[in-house]
């Protein structure tokens, strides 16, 4: 029973669930996680900063390197699947390679996918109009959300011209199990929404 990806998926729902439960009484014990910022490329060009790029999510860690809250996040994330890689009997050496190239991918796809051209919309959202914050004379106005559709065509690239190279992945590109994952805590966010 608990050697499966549901209940895997479920487990690590639950954990980050608790670990975010402890804001309740002011331990924000999630916040060093990293977010992307929108970034404008000129501008990145000019004066480059790591924190034009992203950023740790919680109020309390705003004063943290932003390479920090990277690092933080890859290892919490590389640790708590390995747990569930080891009990869904995977090879833990190959998954930790392959967990770790896939990561690196998704997180640059992210990056990437944040730049005002691409992803600034013209339009006011959250009170922000990030396309006149940047003073963009034009833009393709994808949204932020490009930068998935970046990863998704990294990894077809990948596994369709480098099969020898996708095949060492293929012990870490579990995309059902995270994709489970991302539906528990989805569903424990609209709960508690």
């Amino acid at each position: 029973m608990n050697a499966t990806e549901d209940w895997w998926s479920v487990w690590l729902g639950i954990l980050f669930f608790v670990l975010g439960l402890f804001s309740i009484w002011h331990l924000d014990l999630v916040g060093w996680i990293v977010k992307p910022k929108t970034w404008e490329f000129s501008s990145l060009m000019r004066n480059f900063s790591w924190n034009q790029l992203f950023e740790s999510s919680g109020l309390n860690y705003k004063d943290l390197h932003p390479l920090f809250s990277v690092i933080t996040t890859y290892l919490s994330l590389l640790v708590s699947t390995s747990i569930g890689a080891y009990f869904l009997k995977l090879n833990v050496r190959k998954y930790i390679f392959g967990f770790s190239f896939i990561f690196l991918i998704a997180f640059l796809s992210l990056i990437i996918g944040h730049e005002a051209h691409l992803s600034s919309v013209n339009a006011v959202v959250k009170g922000d109009n990030l396309y006149e914050k940047f003073q963009l004379s034009w833009g393709l106005q994808l949204g932020q959300e490009i930068g998935y559709i970046i990863a998704l065509l990294i990894g077809l690239v990948i596994a369709n011209f480098f099969k020898d190279f996708a095949e060492k992945l293929k012990e870490a590109a579990k995309p059902e199990w995270f994709i489970k994952t991302a539906i528990v805590l989805l569903g424990i966010k609209l709960g508690m929404m």
